[in-house]
This record gives structure tokens, C-alpha cells and sequence, in this order.
């Protein structure tokens, strides 16, 4: 089977968009080649790209961007040079893999595929309210309340995390919750395309401070820790 056929499939099973403009869509190789293998992630970091490869797998979908820009562009388009992006490109392209991004249209699904799934991972699905009544967002009613501590622990214990913050009392009672969209990329730094072409926003912003003024990346942290 093609690469194209597995997309065609995907793309049959979401919701028709008609000619909405979205950043889904493949990103880097060529889809008329065979399907090798699948991997599905949630950002192409360069760890999952290397896992991929060891695999064997040929198709990467992922739900965030590959370039680290907003629109997902296939090429830089930010107004300094990042030689982390290329090297991660440079192992795009040297393995032959096919990139495509599946954001928009899972979250064009009723309910949201994200919220979705973080729903199936608590055991909540079934107290999923029938009206979305938040903003980019859905809202779960127990049928009994139960406390702030007891939910902050239910999520480190089911999702598997270390550690949780929050705010408020830990013994307030909560009978009804609601999962909401992260922060707009308008924020901290609004997102624009200038004069010459290339793209600004927060995180390109926060990539030029690291890249420029040679604050610690990964690997340099690995090393004190």
C-alpha cells in the first residue's frame, strides 16, 4: 500500500472540511512510495523521528508542527538561521520519511479527538455533557462531586505523571469540570508574517534568544545533570 492510500483513508474518516484553509497535510517526502511501517506522535521531536527510523516506519503523523513555526511551513521562514532545524530536516530527508500533520482536522471532530482521548485515558468518557458549553473546550459532570486533591491525584495516576500544580483549596468539592484549549499563540507576542517575508511569534522569538544568546539546549543539559 502507498503512503497516499494510508492518507486517503485517514482523510475519509475526518469530518469534511471543504476548503477551509488548515495546516494539515504532508510536511516533507514523497507519499507515492510504499508504506514501510506507521508511527503516530504527538510532535516530531527529534527522538521520535530517530525512533521512526529504528522501526523501519516510513510515515510519521504527528499533530504538531515539524519546523517549530505556527503555519508549519516546509521550509524556515524565520528571519534568522536555526541549525537545529536543519539538521532535524537533514535526518527528515536522509531516511526518506513522509511527514504528514493531522491537527485541524481531529479537532473538527464531535467531540474533539484530543479531549477525546484524554477523556478515555481518565475512564470520564462517560460523563462527557452532551452541550460544549466552554469555548474550545468540553465539559465533564461526575455523578458524584469529589474532591480537588482526589482528581489532581485520579490525573498523575492515570495519564502518569511525577507531579501536578494547581491552584485552589484541595478539599473543594467538584461535581462538574471543563477541559479547555491552551493559551493563543497571540499571548505573549503577536504572530505575523513582516515585509520581507519571514515569520515571527512566541516561539520563534523564544528559539532566536536560545540559538543567538546561547542559552542551554538539551543536550548541554544532559551533560551537568
Amino acid at each position: 500500500m502507498k503512503i497516499q492510500e494510508v492518507i486517503d483513508r485517514l482523510m475519509a474518516y475526518h469530518p469534511d472540511l471543504g476548503d477551509a484553509e488548515t495546516c494539515d497535510g504532508i510536511k516533507f517526502g514523497d507519499a507515492q512510495v510504499a508504506c514501510t511501517g506507521i508511527v503516530s506522535a504527538l510532535v516530531p521531536t527529534v527522538e521520535v523521528i530517530k525512533q521512526a527510523i529504528s522501526l523501519g516506519a516510513n510515515l510519521l503523523i504527528v499533530h504538531e508542527p515539524t519546523s517549530y513555526l505556527t503555519p508549519d511551513w516546509s521550509e524556515w521562514r524565520a528571519d534568522f538561521d536555526c541549525q537545529v532545524y536543519d539538521e532535524k530536516i537533514a535526518l527528515i530527508q536522509a531516511h526518506q520519511l513522509v511527514i504528514f500533520r493531522d491537527h485541524d482536522h481531529m479537532h473538527a471532530h464531535q467531540p474533539d479527538q484530543i479531549f477525546t482521548g484524554v477523556l478515555t485515558y481518565l475512564d470520564w468518557l462517560p460523563y462527557l455533557t452532551a452541550t460544549q458549553t466552554v469555548p474550545f473546550g468540553f465539559t465533564v459532570e461526575f455523578p458524584e462531586s469529589k474532591t480537588l486533591h482526589a482528581i489532581n491525584q485520579e490525573l498523575m495516576t492515570k495519564i502518569g505523571m511525577n507531579g501536578l500544580r494547581y491552584v485552589g483549596n484541595g478539599q473543594a468539592r467538584i461535581k462538574k469540570l471543563a477541559f479547555v484549549g491552551h493559551l493563543f499563540p497571540d499571548a505573549f507576542i503577536p504572530q505575523q508574517e513582516k515585509e520581507d517575508g519571514t515569520w515571527t511569534d512566541y516561539a520563534t522569538e523564544l528559539i532566536k534568544s536560545m540559538a543567538q544568546d546561547g542559552i542551554a539546549w538539551w543536550t548541554d543539559v544532559k551533560k551537568i545533570s
